[in-house]
């Protein structure tokens, strides 16, 4: 099993940012959306041996964790 532990030190934990804003007001949120894309997806499918935890420490709730297990994603696409 392979697990990552990705950290968003200012990442934001509510809903309060658009989507067409992810660098700005989500708190660099691309890049953590970047780290899942990263560890989770193969060419054609998603690693089943993996997960990978996401740490938001932004306001205005900070100390949200959110997993994403390999072996239990459905309908997931890299595109």
């Amino acid at each position: 099993m392979t697990s990552f532990t990705v950290i968003g030190h200012i990442a934001c934990t509510d809903a309060s940012f658009s989507l067409q804003d992810l660098p700005g007001k989500g708190g660099r949120m691309d890049l953590l959306c970047r780290a899942v894309a990263s560890s989770l997806f193969l060419s054609h499918g998603i690693r089943k041996d993996t997960i990978c935890d996401i740490i938001l420490l932004g306001p205005p709730n900070p100390g949200r964790i959110i997993r994403f297990d390999g072996s239990a994603l459905r309908s997931l696409s890299p595109d």
